[in-house]
């Protein structure tokens, strides 16, 4: 008991720094390509996979609701390859949307002469799209007197209002496909934003870029 609550108290004053800046799915796993490039065309039994999600957020209090969407295809190619892609779209109440529009590509490096042991490899390469419609925006120097005048200037400078963006991914997998065990491992790890791309709107101050994303797949 004393040692829980000793890691209880150390993780209240445990500061750790999170950056978020891409969709979240509800199903995030319905996509697996989106997850990790190597899933890419990985079940050799199907012809092809279409994923489709759709997401409607914060309708009930905001002036437009938050969606996001996505549209995921891939395929195996021959023995060793899969190909695919995918579209991501984000479109934040009408005031910032953020579209993604990715190729991806597997390769099974571990084949050999067996069919049981799979070490995969993939790459995905697309453009990030962001834009920002600066005209729906309020910002504090607009109030005056206790009420709001959209004639009364931002006082905000803005290099631009679209960022296009590159956008490389790559991931790494194995997977064990012996028919013969009770429970076939798997495990993968993929990393996002390799480009490390630039992404602030604002002309001054702190430049922002999209952080690099790690996810680890068991």
């Amino acid at each position: 008991m004393k040692k829980i609550a000793l890691f209880l108290a150390l993780g209240l004053f445990i500061v750790t720094t999170l950056s978020g800046q891409d969709i979240h799915l509800s199903q995030y796993d319905a996509s697996p390509i989106i997850q990790n490039p190597a899933n890419t065309g990985v079940d050799k039994n199907m012809k092809y996979r279409i994923v489709n999600q759709y997401r409607n957020q914060w309708d009930a209090v905001a002036y437009k609701s938050f969606i996001s969407t996505a549209l995921a295809y891939d395929m195996p190619l021959k023995e060793k390859w899969g190909v695919g892609g995918y579209v991501l779209n984000d479109n934040s109440s009408r005031v910032f949307n953020s579209f993604n529009f990715t190729l991806s590509g597997s390769h099974d490096i571990a084949m050999g002469n067996q069919d049981k042991h799979h070490l995969l490899i993939g790459l995905q390469a697309g453009i990030i799209h962001k834009k920002m419609r600066t005209g729906n925006y309020s910002f504090d120097s607009q109030y005056s007197d206790g009420s709001f005048d959209t004639d009364l200037p931002s006082n905000e400078v803005f290099e631009k209002e679209v960022r296009l963006m590159p956008e490389v991914n790559m991931g790494f997998a194995y997977m064990n496909t012996d028919k013969s065990l009770r429970y076939n491992p798997y495990g993968g790890l993929s990393l996002s934003h390799i480009t490390n791309p630039r992404e602030n709107f604002m002309s001054e101050g702190y430049e922002s870029r999209l952080p690099l994303k790690y996810i680890i797949q068991m």
